[in-house]
Protein backbone atom coordinates (compact mmCIF):
# COMPACT_ATOMS: atom_id res chain seq x y z
CA UNK A 1 0.00 0.00 0.00
CA UNK A 2 1.47 3.20 -1.25
CA UNK A 3 1.77 6.24 1.48
CA UNK A 4 3.63 9.54 1.94
CA UNK A 5 6.65 10.19 4.42
CA UNK A 6 5.73 13.15 6.07
CA UNK A 7 8.25 15.30 8.03
CA UNK A 8 7.62 18.04 10.15
CA UNK A 9 8.93 19.64 13.63
CA UNK A 10 7.73 18.18 16.59
CA UNK A 11 7.28 15.05 15.17
CA UNK A 12 10.66 12.62 15.59
CA UNK A 13 9.00 9.40 13.99
CA UNK A 14 8.00 8.37 11.31
CA UNK A 15 4.91 9.55 10.21
CA UNK A 16 3.22 7.86 6.98
CA UNK A 17 0.04 9.31 5.28
CA UNK A 18 -2.01 7.65 3.28
CA UNK A 19 -4.88 8.38 0.38
CA UNK A 20 -6.76 5.73 1.81
CA UNK A 21 -6.88 2.93 4.42
CA UNK A 22 -9.38 0.68 5.98
CA UNK A 23 -8.86 1.59 9.15
CA UNK A 24 -5.67 3.75 10.57
CA UNK A 25 -5.58 2.15 13.59
CA UNK A 26 -5.55 -1.49 11.55
CA UNK A 27 -2.87 -0.44 9.91
CA UNK A 28 -0.95 0.81 13.11
CA UNK A 29 -1.56 -2.70 13.99
CA UNK A 30 0.58 -3.82 11.36
CA UNK A 31 3.31 -1.45 11.75
CA UNK A 32 3.71 -2.67 15.55
CA UNK A 33 3.99 -6.67 14.30
CA UNK A 34 6.68 -5.29 12.14
CA UNK A 35 8.60 -2.92 14.20
CA UNK A 36 12.31 -4.58 15.05
CA UNK A 37 14.12 -1.58 16.87
CA UNK A 38 11.80 -1.76 20.21
CA UNK A 39 13.55 0.74 22.43
CA UNK A 40 16.00 0.15 25.63
CA UNK A 41 16.59 3.55 26.62
CA UNK A 42 15.48 5.19 29.13
CA UNK A 43 14.86 8.36 27.34
CA UNK A 44 12.32 8.21 24.48
CA UNK A 45 9.54 10.19 23.08
CA UNK A 46 6.28 7.83 23.89
CA UNK A 47 4.94 8.28 20.10
CA UNK A 48 6.92 5.88 17.75
CA UNK A 49 4.50 5.75 14.82
CA UNK A 50 2.28 8.23 13.45
CA UNK A 51 -0.33 6.73 10.30
CA UNK A 52 -2.89 9.12 9.09
CA UNK A 53 -5.19 8.76 6.15
CA UNK A 54 -7.15 10.78 4.34
CA UNK A 55 -9.86 8.26 3.97
CA UNK A 56 -10.88 5.20 6.39
CA UNK A 57 -13.25 2.79 4.35
CA UNK A 58 -13.67 0.70 7.34
CA UNK A 59 -12.89 2.81 10.65
CA UNK A 60 -13.95 1.72 14.09
CA UNK A 61 -14.78 3.11 17.10
CA UNK A 62 -15.39 1.61 20.18
CA UNK A 63 -17.75 -1.59 20.78
CA UNK A 64 -17.85 -2.53 17.57
CA UNK A 65 -19.48 0.97 16.40
CA UNK A 66 -18.33 2.32 12.86
CA UNK A 67 -16.22 5.35 12.73
CA UNK A 68 -17.81 7.41 9.17
CA UNK A 69 -15.91 9.20 6.95
CA UNK A 70 -17.05 12.26 5.11
CA UNK A 71 -15.21 14.00 1.89
CA UNK A 72 -13.45 16.82 2.56
CA UNK A 73 -10.52 17.62 4.89
CA UNK A 74 -10.70 15.85 8.35
CA UNK A 75 -8.46 14.38 10.83
CA UNK A 76 -7.96 10.12 10.99
CA UNK A 77 -4.73 9.40 12.73
CA UNK A 78 -3.16 6.83 14.94
CA UNK A 79 -0.21 7.06 17.37
CA UNK A 80 1.51 4.56 18.16
CA UNK A 81 3.02 4.82 21.41
CA UNK A 82 5.34 3.19 23.33
CA UNK A 83 4.96 2.32 26.99
CA UNK A 84 6.37 0.54 30.01
CA UNK A 85 4.88 -2.13 31.32
CA UNK A 86 5.30 -0.09 34.68
CA UNK A 87 3.90 2.91 33.41
CA UNK A 88 0.39 0.84 31.94
CA UNK A 89 0.02 -1.67 34.97
CA UNK A 90 -0.10 1.62 36.89
CA UNK A 91 -2.22 4.75 35.01
CA UNK A 92 -4.11 2.04 31.91
CA UNK A 93 -7.59 2.70 32.95
CA UNK A 94 -6.45 6.72 32.19
CA UNK A 95 -5.23 6.40 28.37
CA UNK A 96 -8.20 7.16 26.87
CA UNK A 97 -9.16 10.29 29.54
CA UNK A 98 -5.74 11.14 28.75
CA UNK A 99 -5.75 10.48 25.03
CA UNK A 100 -8.97 13.24 25.04
CA UNK A 101 -7.25 15.46 26.90
CA UNK A 102 -4.44 15.97 24.62
CA UNK A 103 -6.81 16.26 21.68
CA UNK A 104 -9.08 19.01 23.25
CA UNK A 105 -5.94 21.36 24.36
CA UNK A 106 -4.74 20.43 20.47
CA UNK A 107 -8.17 21.90 19.09
CA UNK A 108 -8.00 24.86 21.08
CA UNK A 109 -4.41 25.58 20.32
CA UNK A 110 -4.70 25.07 16.80
CA UNK A 111 -7.79 26.18 15.55
CA UNK A 112 -8.50 29.14 18.37
CA UNK A 113 -11.51 27.90 19.69
CA UNK A 114 -12.65 27.25 23.72
CA UNK A 115 -14.91 24.82 25.66
CA UNK A 116 -13.58 21.62 24.30
CA UNK A 117 -15.27 18.98 26.85
CA UNK A 118 -15.06 15.31 26.71
CA UNK A 119 -17.66 12.74 26.98
CA UNK A 120 -16.88 9.23 28.82
CA UNK A 121 -15.41 7.41 28.19
CA UNK A 122 -13.60 8.20 24.92
CA UNK A 123 -16.07 11.10 22.77
CA UNK A 124 -14.60 15.00 22.07
CA UNK A 125 -17.53 17.27 22.27
CA UNK A 126 -18.29 21.14 22.10
CA UNK A 127 -21.19 22.70 21.72
CA UNK A 128 -23.12 20.06 22.68
CA UNK A 129 -22.20 17.94 19.69
CA UNK A 130 -20.17 15.17 18.95
CA UNK A 131 -16.76 16.43 17.46
CA UNK A 132 -14.81 13.24 17.59
CA UNK A 133 -13.69 9.92 19.33
CA UNK A 134 -11.05 7.91 20.10
CA UNK A 135 -10.33 4.54 20.06
CA UNK A 136 -7.28 2.81 21.99
CA UNK A 137 -6.14 -0.62 21.31
CA UNK A 138 -3.56 -2.18 23.51
CA UNK A 139 -0.83 -4.63 21.45
CA UNK A 140 2.06 -6.79 23.47
CA UNK A 141 4.83 -8.35 21.89
CA UNK A 142 6.60 -11.26 23.27
CA UNK A 143 10.01 -10.10 22.67
CA UNK A 144 9.82 -6.83 24.47
CA UNK A 145 7.46 -8.14 27.68
CA UNK A 146 8.60 -5.07 29.40
CA UNK A 147 6.78 -2.52 27.23
CA UNK A 148 3.09 -2.11 25.93
CA UNK A 149 2.31 -0.74 22.49
CA UNK A 150 -0.84 1.01 22.76
CA UNK A 151 -2.10 2.24 19.59
CA UNK A 152 -4.31 5.75 20.19
CA UNK A 153 -6.53 6.41 17.17
CA UNK A 154 -8.39 9.54 16.79
CA UNK A 155 -11.12 11.35 14.59
CA UNK A 156 -11.76 14.69 14.24
CA UNK A 157 -14.47 16.41 12.16
CA UNK A 158 -12.66 19.54 10.24
CA UNK A 159 -13.90 20.50 7.48
CA UNK A 160 -17.55 18.61 7.36
CA UNK A 161 -19.73 16.32 10.36
CA UNK A 162 -21.18 12.87 9.06
CA UNK A 163 -25.28 13.09 8.61
CA UNK A 164 -26.35 10.15 10.36
CA UNK A 165 -28.86 8.65 12.13
CA UNK A 166 -27.68 8.68 15.46
CA UNK A 167 -28.50 9.32 19.10
CA UNK A 168 -26.26 12.36 18.82
CA UNK A 169 -25.74 15.36 17.02
CA UNK A 170 -22.29 15.91 14.74
CA UNK A 171 -20.41 19.16 14.68
CA UNK A 172 -17.04 19.85 13.13
CA UNK A 173 -14.31 22.41 14.00
CA UNK A 174 -15.41 24.78 10.70
CA UNK A 175 -19.01 25.05 12.26
CA UNK A 176 -17.61 25.69 15.43
CA UNK A 177 -15.20 28.66 14.19
CA UNK A 178 -18.14 29.95 12.03
CA UNK A 179 -20.54 30.20 15.76
CA UNK A 180 -17.20 31.21 17.61
CA UNK A 181 -16.74 34.47 14.79
CA UNK A 182 -13.19 32.70 14.03
CA UNK A 183 -11.46 32.63 10.99
CA UNK A 184 -10.28 29.99 11.49
CA UNK A 185 -7.92 28.23 8.25
CA UNK A 186 -9.67 24.68 7.09
CA UNK A 187 -6.57 22.89 4.81
CA UNK A 188 -4.39 20.06 4.87
CA UNK A 189 -1.61 22.44 6.42
CA UNK A 190 -4.10 23.17 9.52
CA UNK A 191 -5.12 19.23 10.01
CA UNK A 192 -1.29 18.22 9.46
CA UNK A 193 -0.55 21.06 12.50
CA UNK A 194 -3.33 19.28 14.78
CA UNK A 195 -1.76 15.99 14.18
CA UNK A 196 1.44 17.37 15.29
CA UNK A 197 -0.03 18.93 18.83
CA UNK A 198 -1.62 16.23 19.66
CA UNK A 199 1.76 14.23 19.21
CA UNK A 200 3.46 16.62 21.32
CA UNK A 201 0.87 16.98 24.23
CA UNK A 202 0.94 12.62 23.78
CA UNK A 203 4.68 12.48 24.32
CA UNK A 204 3.95 15.14 27.37
CA UNK A 205 2.07 13.11 29.37
CA UNK A 206 3.76 10.02 28.39
CA UNK A 207 7.00 10.03 28.15
CA UNK A 208 10.05 8.86 29.73
CA UNK A 209 10.55 11.79 31.47
CA UNK A 210 7.69 11.60 33.52
CA UNK A 211 7.71 8.03 34.68
CA UNK A 212 9.56 9.00 38.08
CA UNK A 213 6.43 9.71 39.49
CA UNK A 214 4.06 7.41 37.84
CA UNK A 215 3.25 5.48 41.33
CA UNK A 216 2.52 8.99 43.14
CA UNK A 217 -1.14 9.64 44.23
CA UNK A 218 -0.82 12.95 43.04
CA UNK A 219 -0.32 11.86 39.52
CA UNK A 220 -4.08 10.25 39.28
CA UNK A 221 -5.48 13.18 41.15
CA UNK A 222 -3.92 15.71 38.80
CA UNK A 223 -5.47 13.22 35.41
CA UNK A 224 -8.95 13.52 37.19
CA UNK A 225 -8.70 17.18 37.93
CA UNK A 226 -8.06 18.04 34.25
CA UNK A 227 -10.31 15.27 33.31
CA UNK A 228 -13.55 17.07 35.35
CA UNK A 229 -12.82 20.68 34.18
CA UNK A 230 -13.47 18.89 30.28
CA UNK A 231 -16.08 16.82 31.60
CA UNK A 232 -19.18 16.85 29.11
CA UNK A 233 -21.02 13.93 31.46
CA UNK A 234 -20.41 14.31 35.11
CA UNK A 235 -23.57 16.67 36.29
CA UNK A 236 -25.91 15.26 33.91
CA UNK A 237 -28.73 12.72 33.68
CA UNK A 238 -27.48 9.42 32.17
CA UNK A 239 -27.96 5.89 30.81
CA UNK A 240 -24.96 3.49 31.26
CA UNK A 241 -25.38 0.47 28.30
CA UNK A 242 -22.96 -2.08 30.03
CA UNK A 243 -21.55 -5.01 27.75
CA UNK A 244 -23.81 -7.22 29.21
CA UNK A 245 -26.99 -5.32 27.54
CA UNK A 246 -27.93 -4.44 30.94
CA UNK A 247 -28.53 -0.74 31.71
CA UNK A 248 -27.95 1.97 34.81
CA UNK A 249 -30.11 5.02 34.53
CA UNK A 250 -29.13 7.83 37.14
CA UNK A 251 -26.95 11.23 37.63
CA UNK A 252 -22.80 11.39 36.88
CA UNK A 253 -21.71 12.64 39.67
CA UNK A 254 -17.62 12.00 39.75
CA UNK A 255 -14.88 10.57 37.78
CA UNK A 256 -13.09 7.92 39.80
CA UNK A 257 -8.78 7.69 40.73
CA UNK A 258 -9.18 4.39 38.05
CA UNK A 259 -10.69 6.69 35.54
CA UNK A 260 -14.24 5.30 36.11
CA UNK A 261 -17.13 7.77 35.99
CA UNK A 262 -19.20 7.38 39.31
CA UNK A 263 -23.17 7.15 38.89
CA UNK A 264 -26.11 7.86 41.42
CA UNK A 265 -27.87 5.08 40.36
CA UNK A 266 -31.96 5.91 40.04
CA UNK A 267 -33.20 2.52 41.31
CA UNK A 268 -31.30 1.98 44.50
CA UNK A 269 -29.53 5.32 45.13
CA UNK A 270 -26.40 4.13 45.71
CA UNK A 271 -23.05 5.47 43.55
CA UNK A 272 -21.95 2.89 41.34
CA UNK A 273 -18.43 3.06 39.33
CA UNK A 274 -18.80 2.01 35.38
CA UNK A 275 -15.29 1.05 34.09
CA UNK A 276 -16.73 -0.55 30.70
CA UNK A 277 -20.43 0.64 28.63
CA UNK A 278 -21.48 2.96 26.70
CA UNK A 279 -22.85 6.27 27.85
CA UNK A 280 -26.21 8.35 26.49
CA UNK A 281 -27.00 11.59 27.61
CA UNK A 282 -30.59 11.98 28.76
CA UNK A 283 -32.93 15.32 28.72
Amino acid sequence: MEYIRKSYAGVSCPWWHYAEVESTNTQAGDIVRDITDVEDSADYDAVRFVVSADKQTAGRGRTGHQWVSVPGINCAVSYICELSQEWYNAHGTWISTVAGLCVAQAVESVYKLDDIKLKWPNDIYAKGRKLGGILCEVVERDDAPEKIFVIIGIGINIEAAPRIEANYEATCIRELAELAGEMATIDSASADALIVRIAGQLNKFFSSDNEKNLHAVDTMHTFREQALRRSYTVGRRVVVRRVDSTEIFGKAVNIGLDASLEILDDSTRQKVNVRVGDVGILP
